[in-house]
């Protein structure tokens, strides 16, 4: 899930990036935020709601393959362990349509978080920066020094973390 969510945030600061130049126009003739926001989550949600069908539909292909292989390689390994242990585990593909709905509501509501925290950022651009194409210096300005060393440290207590977890866990 935090794969895909990352992926849908990077496709839309990739659509801001590409269209800048469009925005930064759109924006010095009287087109508001909001508009620019609207325009970018109607692009998502046509999107969206295509990529999450075809979420469901890949979801349910990938787990009724999954089961499928499962099932055969339990279904071996103990019928070579005892002829009368075979066939004990039996691992079956079973769906159900509320699943499938709570699945695509749950893929479209996270893209839908996604797309509105970053579409909300891609709209504070500045107009100037943007119909020349500069590089917006006034976003490295925002960061404060503190979210600077933050940016650095934090991957560092994360790693540490982790090894300690994973030392504690091989003990």
């Amino acid at each position: 899930i935090l794969a895909g969510l990352l992926l849908i945030v990077l496709i839309v600061v990739m659509l801001a990036a590409e269209r800048r130049v469009e925005i930064g126009v759109a924006r010095a003739v009287g087109v508001q935020r909001s508009q620019v926001v609207q325009m970018f989550m109607v692009e998502g949600m046509v999107y969206n709601l295509l990529a999450a069908a075809l979420g469901v539909l890949l979801g349910i292909g990938i787990t009724f393959t999954m089961t499928a292989f499962i099932g055969r390689l339990f279904n071996d390994v103990t019928g070579q362990i005892s002829e009368q242990a075979g066939g004990v585990f039996t691992v079956g593909f079973a769906i159900s349509w509320q699943s499938m709905v709570i699945a695509y509501c749950l893929g479209v509501l996270i893209t839908w978080l996604a797309m509105t925290i970053t579409t909300s950022r891609a709209s504070r651009m500045n107009i100037v920066t943007a119909i020349r194409d500069l590089p917006d210096e006034a976003e490295a300005k925002r960061r404060s020094r503190l979210a600077q060393i933050w940016s650095w440290i934090y991957p560092v207590i994360v790693a540490g973390l982790g090894v300690y977890v994973l030392t504690i866990a091989l003990d």
